[in-house]
């Protein structure tokens, strides 16, 4: 009989996830890294289930009674991982006999410091774990030869140890295929404006960033970009739509258009091929043209994020963004052109910002036309640039109760520090005025309702106008 693993999704329960827009089940996405996880554990004889608290409406603890599971694993987010080493003791002591594997972003940026937090985790997979869970779970239930497994942190005796880190995986195009039936795959519903039609599906075809903003964390698939190809791509999209009637992808990619020639190959050829499907992506204005613009429209990309982070350049160059403000003029000038929708991400209080700056970012933010604008307060995130650069800058003024309170980094937007002549109650001002002055207009109820071509579109920003208008960050 096949050893069993229980693979668990935990999310943070209170804070910004209980905004009226989270609670009626939007904003949700099937956790990539599980699936990709459970489907190599699968492919090595492994049974595997899923749970997600996103959309759970059963209880943890029935379905591990039911399960049974030999081997449990925890995906640690940042903002989720008190609740997440939490649930971990709450395991061990009802299930001491199981061992506990962690791993995610929190735990690969933190590395052996986890288990000062928490001493009920057995294992830790550092970086990209298709190929190390595998070889862990064989060793747990073989010979139990730890110090051969690269990329792990694990306890022997009273002694914590870390193993050579492990290589990043090379050829991508390797990776099994989304394994949707290990979730309910229709309760995942995108934020509002990100999606048309339902079910749509978060994919990733690339791993690793070339760039070097100093508010990312590349902990764990680092600097080195390693792509899917445009066939591999277009035959997972295929595969998702013939068998589970997906109608569309939302690439998470950090910067899809990275690589202009696979975008022009991958459109090309999903005309050629007659797939029809809508999809959107992540990109950077200074990796995108007119033409390929126009290319991705016809090869059905409806919607495109950019992450402008400021207005002003000067703070551009400071974050190391690599892009200039005339750069993004001209690419939401062209995607505008091409017919296809178009969001703004900016941050506020990034290194350096003043009050001059910051209304000259609110302002930029309107200048160049987007159809959604998201605004944030910087947050230092563990294993980014950000967190070193703000403790040398002079005039920061960092809230120390907050500093490393993981909990806090997440929607809510909490002021971290100010610096200059920005001022907490400035900050919660400019946010709260930056996000109400481009929602909360006609011009963009009227335009919004005309774009409109579902039920599940319609509903989402119905709730999104509601969250908007009686939200606010303290």
């Amino acid at each position: 009989m096949d050893k069993k693993v229980l693979l668990i999704h935990p999310v943070l329960e209170s804070n910004a996830n209980h905004t009226l827009v989270y609670r009626k089940g939007y904003g949700t996405a099937i956790p990539l890294g599980l699936a990709y996880i459970g489907a190599e554990l699968i492919k090595n004889n492994y049974a595997v289930k899923v749970f997600d608290f996103q959309v759970a409406t059963t209880n943890l603890y029935h379905e591990i009674e039911t399960f049974n599971p030999d081997i449990i694993g925890i995906s640690v987010c940042t903002p989720a991982s008190k609740i997440s080493f939490k649930l971990a003791g709450d395991l061990k002591h009802k299930y001491p006999d199981i061992p506990i594997i962690a791993g995610g972003p929190h735990i690969t940026t933190l590395k052996k410091d986890i288990f000062l937090s928490t001493e009920h985790i057995d294992f830790l997979v550092i970086g990209e774990g298709e190929e190390t869970i595998v070889e862990l779970i064989n060793e747990i239930f073989g010979g139990q030869r730890y110090h051969t497994v690269q990329g792990i942190c694990y306890k022997s005796n009273s002694e914590i140890l870390e193993n050579k880190a492990r290589n990043f995986l090379v050829d991508i195009d390797k990776l099994p295929l989304l394994p949707l039936e290990l979730f309910d795959y229709s309760k995942y519903v995108p934020t509002p404006g990100t999606f048309v039609h339902l079910p749509n599906v978060a994919f990733l075809s690339t791993r690793g960033c070339p760039y070097s903003c100093i508010f990312c964390n590349k902990s764990m698939f680092g600097s080195t970009l390693r792509q899917m190809s445009a066939d591999r791509i277009i035959d997972e999209i295929i595969y998702l739509k013939d068998k589970y009637a997906i109608r569309e992808i939302n690439f998470y990619d950090d910067t899809f258009t990275v690589n202009k020639a696979r975008v022009f190959e991958f459109c090309e050829k999903l005309i050629q091929r007659n797939v029809s499907i809508k999809w959107k992506c992540n990109s950077r204005v200074n990796t995108v043209t007119k033409e390929m613009l126009h290319l991705m429209k016809k090869a059905g990309c409806f919607s495109i994020s950019f992450g402008v982070e400021s207005g002003d350049d000067r703070i551009l160059k400071k974050i190391k963004k690599g892009i200039n403000t005339d750069q993004v003029r001209q690419a939401f000038k062209w995607s505008r052109e091409a017919g296809i929708s178009r969001s703004a991400f900016f941050m506020l209080n990034l290194p350096g910002d003043t009050i001059q700056s910051t209304e000259k970012t609110i302002k930029f933010s309107r200048e160049i036309k987007p159809d959604f604008v998201s605004f944030e307060l910087t947050k230092p995130l563990p294993g980014t640039a950000i967190r070193e650069t703000l403790k040398n800058e002079k005039n920061v003024r960092i809230f120390e109760e907050l500093w490393n309170d993981w909990e806090s980094c997440t929607i809510s937007n909490k002021v971290f520090f100010t610096q200059n002549d920005l001022t907490k109650d400035y900050l919660i001002d400019a946010f709260n005025r930056a996000v109400k002055s481009f929602y909360i207009t006609p011009q963009f109820l009227i335009k919004s309702f005309f774009k409109i071509r579902s039920l599940k579109q319609f509903q989402s920003y119905f709730f999104a106008a509601l969250n908007i208008c009686f939200a606010k960050i303290k």
